[in-house]
């Protein structure tokens, strides 16, 4: 009797496991990187229209999701080992796609404006030669554009790696360097929220394509990963999955 009684205790145990195992491959982990107001971190809760956006998503495939905000190294790190499944927002560049599986559509298409201190030295006319000499703020890991990327690379401007966008605006408020290139409605947004002394160039340096990608590791089966973009896409058919300046 009490071998029998053993042998049911570890089968509800093994079916427990299994079930927990189950739950824990058709849940999305999502690494979100901090990007007001598109999404962001609010006191422990995600928020933003990307939010809204992964909710629809998510009702339309049937499947859950949990959001860990992280900073870019270290979600490209979980990423490419697959403990977490899901990266937004990124913007596709040829090394990321070794070991990101990017969404067939983009989240969102946006201009990258230049912001700088106010009443510094620096004024951007639309030709990037004028950037020549430059210091950029640049959060670590992060592409702004592939012409700034290269020129970057080339050593024609300077870049100083910070951790954040805030420790960015502090150093561009502190005149410490001379820019930080970011989506216009984020620049925008730091301008109006943060009492910083800034000011946003009104022509664009860029426009990027930004995405959602899963991790080619992603522990979740390839099936619910078929499901969830099969949703977004159909969203996207509907026109429901728009993000414009106007919806912000």
């Amino acid at each position: 009797m009490k071998f029998h009684l053993c042998r049911l205790f570890i089968l509800a145990i093994g079916v427990m496991l299994c079930l927990n195992v189950q739950a824990d491959t058709e849940r999305l982990r999502i690494a979100a990187i901090d990007a007001p107001p598109y999404i962001y971190n609010d006191n422990g809760q995600a928020k933003g229209i990307l939010v809204d956006k992964l909710n629809a998503v998510s009702a339309q495939a049937n499947l859950t999701y949990s959001i860990v905000f992280m900073p870019w190294v270290r979600a490209i790190r979980e990423l490419y080992v697959g403990d977490v499944d899901v990266v937004m927002p990124v913007v596709k560049t040829p090394s990321r796609e070794k070991f990101l599986r990017y969404a067939k559509y983009p989240l969102f298409s946006t201009d990258v404006a230049l912001v700088s201190a106010v009443g510094a030295q620096v004024e951007y006319n639309g030709d990037i030669s004028s950037l020549y000499g430059s210091t950029f703020a640049v959060v670590r890991g992060v592409s702004v554009g592939e012409q700034i990327d290269n020129l970057f690379l080339q050593g024609t401007i300077t870049r100083v790696t910070v951790n954040d966008v805030p420790s960015a605006i502090k150093m561009i408020a502190a005149k410490r360097v001379d820019y930080i290139a970011l989506p216009y409605v984020m620049a925008r947004h730091y301008q109006s929220q943060i009492n910083a002394n800034i000011e946003v160039s009104k022509i664009p340096v860029a426009n990027l394509a930004v995405y959602s990608a899963f991790s080619k590791d992603s522990k979740v089966p390839e099936e619910l990963q078929r499901r969830w973009l099969e949703a977004d896409h159909f969203l996207r058919e509907r026109g429901e999955m728009d993000i414009t300046e106007k919806n912000l």
